[in-house]
């Protein structure tokens, strides 16, 4: 509702006739005085009363528009009491009327909040003033009551509806915050099974990497063995076999130590790192596997490449998803020729690039020269649970893993593909420069 239309219904219809006053006099000479002068200006005088008491008996049974009050008058109430209690209750105009005009009678009756002062004697002109001049200031007043209690209102109506959509937005945000952790949750899942599906897939390379200084170790101890029975080997032989024994054992201890840090999703810290590591850990695991599948790896990294800021333990994955899908998309060609010569080949290029504003971009390119995915299937291969693999092969995870780890990486990934011909995955990462701190 308009606050115009507030005032018009709260002030009610406009006075019918003169302005009915009621006088409160303790001299019933000046009381019939001021009867008589209100009467002659046109103004309805409604009554006289000598006392605080009777005044407000009087004005809740006749509801005056204004009073003219003198400041000695009966009972325990003085005039300036009866006009601030009057003020008060009634919220009534009260115009002082009074001999009394010292300093300090006029400090005290401003605590009463007249809306005029007269002192006797007061002449027609003089009263007619002030009373017109209260009635116009008491309707200014009422409407600027009006107007406040409105504005409480809307304030009070605006309080409560901001803490109603305070309340709304804690509980979305307290929402959003737990489906975040959902998925979070579901993220690690997901990796985790991922993980475990890679490990799978790469059983055999990591079997070698283990089985092949286990082998060397094993043949050295049986020769120190024969070797000291026969007397046959000097002792500069036996360091040499010594010292390469136990660089083998390192490697073991350092494949292990990368299996247990691959299979951790509790440390996914970002960090300053380089790409070509995360790359080289990642053939680690698939290298053997490759070559048991007499597959051309070619690895090529410029010089001096820029770090960037990730996890490596999520880029290896994603690597590692790309390769497994290269070496699969290699043995559907090998398959469908079955035993026809197949130049097969991976390659997986570092160098550096920049975007659009001329930012830094480290870039890697893993492409391989088999099947190739149709055109129809590509818009799809980021999709969760998306695969074209045969059942029980592949769990349609890997390429939306990676997807989702490079976006969270500020990178991009995208794919290239001809059926017939092969695959070209392509991984742009911003650079991270450690003078400036950012990316």
């Amino acid at each position: 509702m308009e606050l115009s239309e507030i005032l018009e219904r709260q002030r009610g219809p406009e006075r019918e006739g003169p302005a009915s006053i009621l006088v409160v006099e303790d001299s019933r000479l000046q009381a019939r005085k001021a009867m008589n002068q209100l009467q002659v200006l046109g103004y309805n005088a409604i009554g006289t009363v000598t006392s605080a008491d009777a005044a407000f008996e009087f004005v809740a049974e006749n509801k005056p528009d204004l009073v003219l009050m003198d400041i000695e008058i009966d009972g325990e109430l003085n005039g300036l009491q009866a006009a601030a209690e009057m003020r008060r209750r009634f919220c009534l105009p009260v115009v002082f009327l009074s001999t009394h005009c010292s300093d300090e009678i006029i400090e005290v009756a401003k605590g009463a909040a007249p809306f005029a002062y007269l002192v006797k004697p007061v002449d027609d002109r003089e009263l007619f003033v002030a009373v017109e001049i209260a009635l116009h200031m008491h309707v200014l007043d009422s409407e600027l009551r009006l107007y406040r209690k409105h504005l409480e209102h809307v304030v009070k109506d605006q309080m409560a509806e901001l803490m109603a959509t305070n309340e709304r937005l804690e509980r979305e945000i307290a929402e959003r915050k737990a489906a975040a952790a959902e998925r979070r949750q579901a993220e690690v899942q997901l990796l985790a099974q991922s993980k475990l599906a890679t490990l799978g897939e790469i059983a055999t390379g990591i079997a070698h990497e283990i089985r092949q200084p286990l082998t060397y170790i094993s043949a050295t101890l049986q020769l120190l063995h024969e070797g000291e029975s026969l007397t046959e080997i000097t002792a500069e032989k036996r360091a040499q076999l010594l010292q390469r024994s136990m660089r083998a054992t390192q490697n073991i201890d350092h494949t292990i130590e990368h299996l247990r840090n691959f299979g951790r999703i509790d440390d996914l810290e970002m960090r300053p790192m380089q790409l070509e590591q995360v790359v080289d850990d990642a053939l680690l695991l698939v290298r053997e596997k490759v070559r048991l599948r007499n597959i051309h790896l070619v690895h090529d990294v410029e010089r001096d490449l820029a770090p960037i800021r990730g996890c490596d333990n999520l880029l290896e994955q994603v690597v590692l998803n790309l390769l497994q899908n290269a070496m699969d998309a290699i043995d559907e060609v090998t398959n469908e020729q079955k035993g026809n010569e197949h130049n097969a080949e991976i390659k997986m290029l570092l160098d550096s690039s920049t975007d659009d504003a001329g930012g830094d971009l480290v870039r890697l390119t893993v492409s391989d020269n088999g099947s190739g995915i149709p055109a129809e299937r590509l818009p799809k291969i980021f999709q969760p649970f998306f695969t074209s693999k045969p059942v029980g092969r592949g769990t349609g995870l890997g390429l939306s893993i990676s997807y989702g780890t490079i976006t969270n990486h500020e990178g991009t990934i995208t794919c290239e593909s001809t059926v017939g011909t092969g695959t070209s995955f392509v991984i742009l990462l911003p650079a991270y420069h450690a003078k400036c701190g950012s990316s």
